[in-house]
């Protein structure tokens, strides 16, 4: 895998699976598989997400259904999560935490 995740990042993916595998365990697992594999894409077109300066310096997101995936372009270029997040939630207080 080219595209890295931030330990942040990996305890949101957890907590959203844990979220969803309340109602459905098989939902949970494929809906973070089909989210990590969205991911992936980064490699091959790293700027393709929209710029989110307003939350931090060089962010960019990426619509997945109701939820953004947070990355940033590394001085190697490839892609790094940063965070995923609910689009409903508060970014700017989560991101003031990060």
């Amino acid at each position: 895998m080219a595209v890295s995740f931030r330990p942040i990042a990996l305890e949101d993916l957890r907590q959203i699976r844990d979220y969803i595998a309340e109602d459905n365990v098989d939902v949970a697992r494929r809906f973070i598989a089909s989210l990590r594999d969205h991911c992936q894409k980064l490699d091959q077109a790293p700027l393709i997400g929209r710029a989110r300066n307003e939350l931090a310096e060089g962010i960019r997101s990426l619509p997945f259904g109701h939820y953004l995936i947070f990355y940033r372009v590394l001085n190697t270029g490839k892609p790094e999560i940063v965070r995923v997040l609910h689009g409903a939630r508060d970014l700017e207080a989560l991101f003031d935490e990060t």
